[in-house]
């Protein structure tokens, strides 16, 4: 039980990762950009291979979990500089909020 919280709790920040890659990605592809998003995968599975044998002396079977993690960082950030004209509208949005309408007046507009 120690080794599955140990496990979840290197893994629960890639979910964060994995959110951010999906919107870099949805908005890479609906520019007709398909080469970046591509890549993606390619690097977590590649992150979590490399992870799982430079580190397992080390770590042990946590080093795949590491590997993860990394490769779910990598996977979003790596495309983002690779493309920076096609994610203006991911990198820089400002949040806005009207108050006289509380239910629906609050939300990000994109540039």
């Amino acid at each position: 039980m120690e080794l599955c919280v140990h496990l979840t709790r290197i893994l629960l920040p890639a979910q964060i990762f994995f959110y951010v890659g999906g919107v870099v990605s949805a908005v890479l592809l609906s520019r007709r950009l398909f080469l970046f998003p591509a890549f993606s995968p390619l690097l977590y599975n590649a992150a979590i291979i490399v992870g799982g044998v430079l580190l397992s002396h080390r770590f042990g079977i946590a080093s795949l979990a590491y590997g993860a993690l990394a490769g779910s960082f990598l996977g979003p950030f790596l495309i983002t500089p690779s493309a920076p004209p096609a994610l203006a509208p991911v990198t820089a949005f400002r949040s806005t909020c009207a108050i006289r309408h509380s239910v629906n007046g609050c939300g990000f507009r994109f540039r």
